[in-house]
């Protein structure tokens, strides 16, 4: 059971998959495919997409999210206005994120190591 951190995102920040992420993603990706071949009914998959996220302690509208971030990193805004015709709100798009990253699917990317500062005594 994942817990659901609120995150405060800046607005300039991108968010990719973590390791965990990717592999939720293929299996989400795994699911849709396999019910589009064998022509199941949206029940079927609904339930198959259920126990997928109850596994992983997100939504199964999350898996979505995971889509789209596969691609490239995006910012919150990138991806609220990506998933847009899927019907998601930015507030459903946040929670979402949210939970993700909760449930270690997604991560910011690693900050870069600050350069040491420089000796301001000069040697001649």
């Amino acid at each position: 059971m994942s817990v659901e951190r609120a995150r405060r995102w800046p607005p300039r920040q991108r968010i990719h998959l973590s390791r965990e992420g990717d592999a939720a993603r293929a299996a989400y990706q795994i699911l849709v495919r396999e019910a589009r071949e064998q022509n199941a009914a949206t029940g079927a998959l609904e339930s198959q997409l259920a126990q997928w996220s109850g596994q992983l302690g997100v939504r199964p509208s999350d898996g979505v999210l995971l889509e789209e971030l596969a691609a490239k990193p995006l910012t919150l805004s990138e991806l609220s206005r990506a998933v847009e015709a899927c019907g998601e709100r930015p507030s459903d798009v946040k929670a979402g994120v949210d939970r993700l990253y909760g449930a270690e699917l997604i991560e910011p990317p690693a900050q870069k190591p600050e350069a040491p500062a420089s000796d301001p005594r000069r040697f001649y």
